[in-house]
């Protein structure tokens, strides 16, 4: 019997990093939500709005002409973007819309659904 104490116990420090390495990506998981996104929309230029409380965030964002934005609705109720070029479908929650801009110019845009949500882009 003790011999098998003695295999469990030398697997003990491996199994304690493992843990440890496990509650570490789960908890970057949850803090760094919007690079996680970003890394799953495909849109790796990071031209990412995201819809948090009501809001865009950030509301005004400079990209460069033929660039792309992503939006991501983190908000808990259904959003639609509408601008004077482009229209999303309803962005439920976890939702993403994604954007090219092929003409220089300012693009205001806001929430079809909750008018009082707006945000700019610029393009140069």
């Amino acid at each position: 019997m003790a011999k098998d104490d003695d295999s469990l116990s030398k697997y003990a420090p491996a199994i304690i990093i493992a843990f440890i390495l496990l509650f570490t990506f789960i908890y970057l998981l949850q803090v760094y939500p919007g690079e996680r996104a970003m890394a799953l929309s495909g849109n790796p230029s990071g031209n990412t709005i995201e819809i948090i409380n009501g809001a865009f965030v950030p509301n005004e964002i400079k990209i460069h002409k033929g660039a792309s934005i992503t939006w991501i609705n983190r908000d808990k109720i259904d959003h639609q973007i509408i601008g004077m070029d482009f229209q999303s479908g309803i962005l439920k929650p976890g939702g993403m819309f994604t954007q090219k801009f092929n003409e220089v110019g300012t693009y205001v845009y806001n929430c079809n659904i909750h008018q009082n949500e707006y945000g700019k882009i610029i393009v140069s």
